[in-house]
């Protein structure tokens, strides 16, 4: 079945393929679109990796999952490969195929080694290489904890068998350090540490672990005197392997250990972990495997020591690489306001604001095209009332009262109170900005006057979606 406006195929393993690509085609990425009807689907950008065919093709879902494996086809294969003509044999190592006759000839389901023309080789991503020994990071304990003390902390590196292994060649690892645990942001550990607001992060060197791969690490900065409650120090870590070396696919692959947090008490009182509001699972049913910044960070426990109520991109935004940014003002990087904006993304131009960070290098996100995939009862995208695709059940409607403010310097008001921050991460626009700073007074916010659980306008209430 062909669209009469666009002539593009409709034909359901055509139009999926095509439409979860989307901004990765290969016609799109030469500068061409891909529509249907009135429907431009050439900004899509799939949150995880198309190569993961079984994030759709799932065998636990599907009676016929298995047939992307043993029925290659033009029409699916050319769908996400668009630029590849299989009649000329353009862009196709096998030459013309009139046919789909015989594409499952070279294209078996498995070969013997990855990276090779059969359909899972294919697919490989570079970090799932089965040919990679892995890089595990367990921490142990933390001792010396006590406020005031420079805490040590002992800890394995092993590889996915359970061997121990050497400080990982070609790699880095480092240990941050952050609390109370009650919330992040406002902790200072000391006048030396200026890029890292509210946490504290030391790389540790090869010294520290023998060769069986145990380890122990005493920072250089202590916690800082006088506190209490729970701290916690977190784990980043990556290796670099070569893989298949002296073939024709020979590759170095650089790739990220889980992230750990372990949790200690600087003051003999009970252990308390931060609260869990999203857990990197929930992220994880879009993105199947979430991982940032270079492969380092990979966990929400993790992730949330950095992006705390006091941190922005200011450390990157004069490298800017587009000169108008350079000037603007710091973009806010809080967990809860960061998510909220990302994910409201393409809605955020009707509100009249957008979302830049400046990342690694000067790099220039701009997150205002972002196309959250939950759809509405009429079918459109981008209905981000439903909180539960990422929140821990419950967790949205325990607002955030009493927390820490929120350093927005982008935003109307600057800095947000806590609530505030969270909600006008999505209601981004300037009457929700007033509504929020009028029922702010010096005693703190009042939402809880009339959003909290159970009341007229809970946020269960206002999110109901249909």
């Amino acid at each position: 079945m062909i669209d009469s406006g666009t002539g593009q195929s409709v034909d359901f393993k055509v139009f999926i393929h095509k439409i979860h690509r989307g901004s990765s085609l290969p016609s799109v990425v030469a500068g061409g679109k891909y529509t249907i009807g009135s429907s431009d689907w050439s900004t899509v950008v799939y949150p995880a990796d198309v190569r993961r065919c079984e994030t759709c093709h799932d065998p636990k879902t599907a009676t016929q999952a298995d047939h992307y494996n043993t029925n290659p086809s033009a029409e699916a294969c050319g769908a996400c490969h668009d630029n590849v003509n299989f009649a000329s044999g353009v862009n196709h190592a096998g030459g013309p195929q009139p046919d789909n006759a015989q594409c499952a000839m070279c294209h078996v389901p498995k070969g013997e080694l990855e990276f090779d023309a059969s359909i899972k080789g294919a697919h490989v991503i570079p970090v799932d290489s089965s040919y990679l020994t892995g890089l595990v990071v367990n921490l142990a304990k933390v001792t010396n904890g006590n406020a005031g003390q420079k805490p040590t902390v002992t800890f394995t590196l092993k590889d996915n068998n359970g061997n121990g292994i050497a400080f990982p060649t070609g790699g880095t690892l480092s240990l941050t350090m952050a609390g109370p645990t009650s919330d992040y942001g406002h902790t200072s550990f000391g006048s030396d540490v200026t890029t890292t607001p509210g946490y504290v992060t030391e790389s540790v060197t090869a010294a520290a672990c023998d060769g069986s791969g145990n380890c122990s690490y005493t920072f250089t900065h202590a916690v800082p005197a006088g506190s209490t409650g729970t701290y916690a120090i977190g784990v980043e870590a990556r290796r670099s392997e070569v893989i298949l070396a002296g073939t024709t696919k020979q590759q170095t692959v650089q790739y990220g250990a889980k992230n750990q947090v372990v949790y200690f008490s600087v003051d003999g009182s009970p252990v308390q972990a931060r609260r869990v509001v999203v857990q990197t699972s929930n992220c994880n049913r879009c993105h199947v495997e979430l991982s940032l910044h270079g492969t380092l960070r990979n966990q929400t426990q993790y992730c949330e020591i950095c992006h705390n109520p006091s941190n922005t991109d200011f450390t990157q935004r004069p490298s800017a690489t587009v000169a108008a940014q350079k000037t603007m003002p710091n973009q806010g990087i809080a967990f809860d306001l960061m998510v909220h904006r990302i994910h409201t993304g393409e809605n955020l131009p009707g509100m009249g604001r957008d979302y830049t960070i400046i990342g690694y290098g000067g790099s220039v996100n701009d997150f205002s095209d972002v196309r959250y995939p939950a759809m509405n009862a009429a079918g459109t995208t981008g209905d981000t009332r439903n909180c539960e695709m990422c929140h821990n059940a419950g967790t949205e409607t325990k607002l955030p009262f009493g927390k820490n403010a929120v350093v927005d310097p982008q935003g109307p008001i600057n800095p947000d109170q806590a609530i505030t921050a969270a909600c006008t991460g999505c209601h981004a626009d300037l009457p929700a900005a007033s509504h929020a700073l009028v029922n702010t007074s010096t005693l703190g916010e009042s939402c809880q006057a009339c959003h909290n659980a159970g009341f007229d306008y809970s946020v269960s209430s206002v999110h109901a979606q249909y």
